[in-house]
C-alpha cells in the first residue's frame, strides 16, 4: 500500500508541475480581445537553446535570416467604430421624405453586406490570434516492468513541450497580419460600393419621378389641347378630326404616364434594396438632380484613383503577405524541438528514477522545397496582379469618363440652348392655334418635340449624375454583392 501512495504521489507531482509551468514567451492570455499590439514570440528566447542555436544555423534557408515585422507592426489599428458590436439591422420602413444624405446613413447601417465584411475582419483577427500561440505541453502516466516478479515495477509520469524554432510564429501572425489588412480594406470598399450604388440608384429614382412630373405636366397640356380642340370645333373655325387627334394624343400622354409610374416605383424598390430596407416612404424623395457639379480633370482624378482606391491597397496587402508566407515557409526546415522530461518510481528497488528527452526531426530529404518553391510563385503572381489592377482601373475610367464628359457636355448645350428654344416652340404653337392661324398637326408635333426633348435632358441628366457617382466612388459599384466575391470594375 505504501507503494501505490508513493505512485501516485510522484504523478501528481508531475502533474502540478506541468500545470504551474509558465506560458513561452510570446503567448497569448487573451484569446478573446487581443490586443492591436500583442506581443509576439521572441527569437532572442529561442537562442537560449544552446543546440537550438547550432541547428538554426545549421538549417536556415537563404532569405530566412530577415527579422519578421516587429510586433506592433503585425496587426493594423481597427478603422473607427470597427470595435463596437456589429450594427443591428435597422427598421424597415424610412418615415418622411427620404433625403440622399439620410439613405447614405441609412444604408450604412442596414446594408448586410458592411455587417457581412465587419464579420469578415473579426474573422481575420481571430486567425490572426490563433496563428501565433505556442503549441501547448503534453504531460502522461508511463510504466515499465509492470507485474515483473509480481511487482508494480516502475510508475510515473513526464512532461514534454514542443519549442518552435526560426520564428515560425512570428511569420506566421505576420502573415495573418496583412489578411487583417485585407479584410480591413475589403470593408472600406464594401463601404464604397454600398454609397456609390446609393448614390445611383437615388439619381435614377429621382429622375424617374421628374420623368412622371414632365408626363403629368404633358398630360395637363394634352387636356387642354383637348378642350381647345372642343371649343374651335363648337365655333366651327376646327374640324372633327383635330378632336378626335387631339383624345388620341390624350391616351398617349396617359400611357405614358402610366409606365413613367412604374419606372419610378420599380426605382424606388431597386434603392430601397441597396438601403437595406423594406420600402421607402410614399413622399416623394428630396434632392436637387440638376445640381452644379464641381469640373473634373482627366489627371487629377486618375493620381486620385490610384492613390487612394482599396482595390489597390487590398492587392497591395496580398503582396505583404505573400511575403511573409515565403519567408514562413522558408524557415519551415529549422527543426523543432521537443523536450520530454519524466520521473518514475520503482517498485523493486524502491528508487526514484528520472528520464530526459530531446527530439527533432532532420531535414534530409524534405527540406520545405514544394512550399517554398509555391510561396515563391504566389509572390510573382500577387505583384503582378498590382498591375493587372492598375490597367483595368485605367480602362474602366476611360469608359466612365467618357460617359460623363459626354453627359456634361449634353445637359450644357441642353441648358443653353436646345430647351429655352423648345419651350418657345411650344408656347408660339399653342398660342396661334388658339388664334386659329395654324393647324393641330402643327400643334401636336411641337407638343410632342417639346416632351422628347425634356425627356432626353432628364435623360442626360441621370448619366451625368450616375457617372459623376460612380467617379467620386473611385469606380466601386455592386452595394449587395457579397464582400470579396464583387468583380473588378468593368470585368
Amino acid at each position: 500500500m505504501t507503494g501505490w501512495r508513493r505512485l501516485i504521489a510522484t504523478v501528481l507531482a508531475v502533474a502540478a508541475a506541468a500545470g504551474c509551468r509558465s506560458l513561452p514567451s510570446g503567448s497569448v492570455t487573451d484569446e478573446a480581445t487581443p490586443p492591436i499590439a500583442a506581443p509576439a514570440p521572441n527569437p532572442a528566447a529561442d537562442s537560449d537553446l544552446g543546440p537550438n542555436a547550432v541547428i538554426q544555423a545549421a538549417y536556415v534557408q537563404e532569405g530566412a535570416d530577415q527579422a519578421p515585422p516587429p510586433p506592433e507592426e503585425l496587426l493594423p489599428p481597427l478603422p473607427p467604430g470597427e470595435a463596437a458590436p456589429l450594427p443591428a439591422p435597422a427598421p424597415d420602413v424610412v418615415i418622411g421624405g427620404a433625403t440622399l444624405q439620410v439613405l447614405e446613413l441609412l444604408a450604412l447601417a442596414s446594408n448586410p453586406t458592411l455587417r457581412q465584411a465587419a464579420a469578415d475582419v473579426a474573422e481575420a483577427r481571430g486567425r490572426w490570434v490563433q496563428s501565433g500561440l505556442y503549441p501547448n505541453p503534453q504531460v502522461g502516466y508511463a510504466g515499465n516492468e509492470i507485474n515483473a516478479d509480481g511487482q508494480a515495477g516502475q510508475q510515473g509520469g513526464f512532461v514534454s513541450q514542443t519549442f518552435v524554432t526560426g520564428g515560425k510564429l512570428d511569420w506566421s501572425r505576420a502573415a495573418a497580419a496583412r489578411a487583417v489588412d485585407r479584410a480591413v480594406w475589403e470593408m472600406e470598399a464594401q463601404q464604397l460600393r454600398v454609397l456609390t450604388e446609393v448614390r445611383i440608384r437615388f439619381y435614377e429614382a429621382l429622375g424617374a419621378q421628374q420623368t412622371v412630373m414632365l408626363a403629368e405636366e404633358l398630360r395637363r397640356i394634352a387636356e387642354q389641347g383637348v378642350s381647345i380642340a372642343q371649343q374651335l370645333e363648337r365655333a366651327l373655325e376646327a374640324p372633327r378630326t383635330d378632336v378626335l387627334q387631339s383624345e388620341v394624343e390624350l391616351a398617349n400622354v396617359r400611357l405614358l404616364l402610366e409606365t413613367a409610374r412604374q419606372r419610378e416605383f420599380a426605382a424606388r424598390q431597386q434603392l430601397a434594396a441597396v438601403v437595406g430596407v423594406v420600402e421607402l416612404p410614399c413622399a416623394p424623395l428630396s434632392g436637387l438632380l440638376e445640381e452644379e457639379l464641381l469640373l473634373l480633370e482627366w489627371c487629377t482624378f486618375y493620381e486620385r484613383l490610384l492613390a487612394g482606391n482599396p482595390l489597390l491597397q487590398i492587392a497591395q496587402a496580398r503582396v505583404a503577405q505573400a511575403r511573409a508566407r515565403l519567408q514562413r515557409e522558408q524557415v519551415e526546415p529549422i527543426p523543432n524541438v521537443n523536450v520530454q522530461v519524466g520521473s518514475q518510481y520503482d517498485f523493486s528497488s524502491d528508487d526514484t528514477l528520472y528520464s530526459a528527452q530531446v527530439q527533432l526531426p532532420l531535414p534530409l530529404y524534405d527540406r520545405n522545397q514544394g512550399a517554398i518553391s509555391a510561396a515563391a510563385a504566389e509572390l510573382r503572381q500577387a505583384m503582378d496582379e498590382v498591375e493587372r489592377i492598375e490597367r483595368v482601373l485605367q480602362r474602366r475610367l476611360a469608359e466612365v469618363w467618357r460617359r460623363y464628359a459626354a453627359a456634361r457636355a449634353q445637359v450644357e448645350i441642353y441648358q443653353a440652348t436646345i430647351l429655352p428654344r423648345v419651350q418657345e416652340t411650344l408656347d408660339l404653337t399653342t398660342e396661334a392655334y388658339e388664334g386659329a392661324q395654324l393647324d393641330f398637326l402643327r400643334v401636336l408635333t411641337a407638343r410632342r418635340s417639346y416632351f422628347e426633348t425634356r425627356l432626353k435632358y432628364l435623360e442626360a441628366v441621370i448619366e451625368l449624375r450616375t457617372a459623376a457617382a460612380e467617379l467620386d466612388g473611385l469606380l466601386l459599384t455592386g452595394g449587395l454583392e457579397a464582400p470579396g466575391e464583387a468583380d473588378l470594375p468593368g470585368e
